[in-house]
């Protein structure tokens, strides 16, 4: 089977997209995923680059309107819209595959492939967000510049290795960094062969296009890295490893191999067929271009420290693909039995299986939970309900029936925001983005003088700063404590004022944004753009 390179496709295709495809489609969406889901519905390409001009969201233009196309094509779902992550993650383990396969043998690239299923990443081949997408260019990259420097199918490979790594960054800005490890492995092969690859550094030049042709985005949302909600701190990148690739997944495969090392290494007698398995060792280029793209989590914090003040670990999703090479390859030079590749590929498949089966089970539990929030909600007496936490006001506003959606209100304060939890991220994001997005958000200074009586409702923690301010605005009580620990308080007579020029003009701003078009009753937005049947 795994000499096969169209059956281990095959079957890697068919035990991935089933599962994968079932997640998705069962997985609510969640903040980030609305931020792709509305700006990718934007009427208009000019429409959209005003919208990331706010700087309220880093991604690059290009990767919403691929979510756009999709949708057009495919309909409008919770597939639909995280189909370029399902599909980008596939490609990453394929040209795992490939590239183990050449550097080592057919058996370790079959376990390669299917080791990101087995590690935290996985989570991203459901995530309608660039990471998916962003692994699966960076490999092909990969891929490309090593067939390349081979001299195998070049009219291919060098203009897929441009392409590769333009589309990489058009799906995260973050990408642009994957062409230091190329870069870098070729200028060692220059060295070596006394020759200058014309062709090939001409390709990474792919990776300047995005970043020149969405200048002005980027200059835009670099306004946001001020009070930023993930702080670099440098141990995080070394945390980077063992928190997303997974204890489980990478224990058991490392132990299995060092296991295995030690067993032939004491055998006195190794016979010739096993002997002649392994391939001759990488060159130095490949040597160093891999380890660089296992190791660029550390110049990744580097940039968010100096340039972008951001960092957390999916930002640098692509160095997956130089960690996994890196671990195989090493794997495959020292258990030289065919067995110890069998006993991989199975442990990776279970892993893969176990974690499917935990987020089957999570992502069902926050279908519950919606909608036991939208029935306790919906019996409360009419009065705006002011939601702590943004991902709840997100679900509410979509999942929820009009009636009640009306009702839901995020009250953004950048200033409180800043004050209590450090950052204003989401608070000033939200309020940026109110033309785009269909939901109620309104500044607490607006809010507090058009209500004198509100619920409160949601946790409590480093993303609400609500709870702070309560008190001092009116009086108020603890009505109910939910089993998840949200809780619903009501507010009555509000006394904050404010200056009523200011209010004023909120009043006239909010009623042009998107949530003052829609309707008050019926089924939830949810319904409206996607039918009923692909909603809770």
């Amino acid at each position: 089977m795994v000499e096969s390179r169209t059956v281990a496709w095959a079957i890697f295709t068919v035990l991935y997209a089933i599962p994968t495809v079932y997640l998705a489609h069962i997985k609510l969406f969640w903040d980030d995923e609305f931020f792709t889901l509305y700006l990718s519905r934007t009427p208009s390409w000019h429409d959209l680059l005003r919208a990331l001009a706010t700087g309220a969201d880093q991604h690059p233009p290009s990767f919403y309107y691929l979510t756009h196309l999709t949708t057009a094509v495919f309909g409008s779902s919770h597939v639909s819209v995280r189909l370029p992550a399902i599909l980008g993650f596939w490609l990453l383990c394929i040209c795992l595959y490939e590239i183990v396969r050449d550097l080592a043998t057919p058996e370790w690239a079959v376990v390669a492939m299917f080791f990101p299923l087995s590690s935290e990443f996985y989570y991203y081949a459901s995530e309608a967000r660039g990471y998916g997408l962003v692994c699966g260019f960076a490999a092909l990259a990969l891929l490309s510049w090593l067939r390349s420097a081979a001299n195998q199918k070049r009219a291919v490979y060098v203009p897929l290795l441009a392409v590769a790594l333009a589309a990489a960054v058009a799906s995260h800005y973050y990408a642009a960094l994957v062409v230091i490890a190329l870069a870098l492995g070729e200028a060692v092969r220059t060295r070596y062969t006394k020759k200058i690859d014309w062709p090939i550094w001409i390709a990474f030049t792919g990776t300047c296009i995005p970043i020149l042709a969405f200048l002005g985005t980027i200059r835009s949302a670099r306004g946001y890295s001020g009070h930023f909600w993930a702080v670099p701190v440098w141990s995080n990148a070394i945390i980077f490893y063992p928190e997303e690739f997974g204890l489980g997944a990478f224990a058991v495969v490392g132990t299995l191999a060092i296991a295995l090392s030690f067993r032939v290494i004491r055998e006195k007698q190794i016979d010739e067929s096993v002997a002649t398995w392994r391939k001759p060792s990488w060159s130095p280029w490949q040597a160093a271009a891999i380890c660089t793209l296992a190791a660029l989590p550390v110049p990744t914090m580097l940039l968010a420290k100096v340039v972008t003040h951001g960092f957390t670990p999916r930002y640098c999703i692509f160095a997956l693909v130089g960690v996994t090479v890196l671990l195989f390859y090493f794997i495959s030079r020292f258990a030289l039995r065919r067995s110890a590749a069998t006993i991989g590929i199975v442990a990776c498949v279970l892993i893969f299986l176990l974690q499917v089966r935990q987020f089957n089970s999570d992502y069902k539990y926050g279908r519950e939970e919606l909608n036991e929030d939208i029935t306790a909600l919906s019996s409360l007496p009419d009065a705006p309900i002011a939601v702590m936490e943004v991902s709840v006001a997100h679900r509410l506003s979509y999942y929820a029936p009009r009636r009640l959606a009306s009702r839901v209100v995020f009250v953004a304060d950048p200033n409180s925001s800043i004050a209590y939890l450090g950052q204003d991220t989401v608070d000033r994001g939200l309020l940026d983005l109110r033309p785009w997005f269909p939901i109620d958000i309104v500044r607490a200074d607006s809010f507090l003088t058009d209500n004198r009586q509100f619920y409160a409702f949601g946790l409590t923690g480093q993303w609400s700063w609500l709870t702070f301010d309560l008190p001092k605005w009116g009086q108020t009580k603890l009505l109910a404590r939910a089993e998840q620990g949200r809780l619903l308080f009501s507010v009555d007579d509000v006394r904050v004022s404010a200056d009523p020029t200011v209010v004023q003009q909120q009043r006239a701003l909010q009623s042009k944004m998107l949530f003052a078009t829609l309707p008050q009753e019926g089924p939830s937005l949810c319904v409206l753009t996607m039918g009923q049947r692909n909603c809770p």
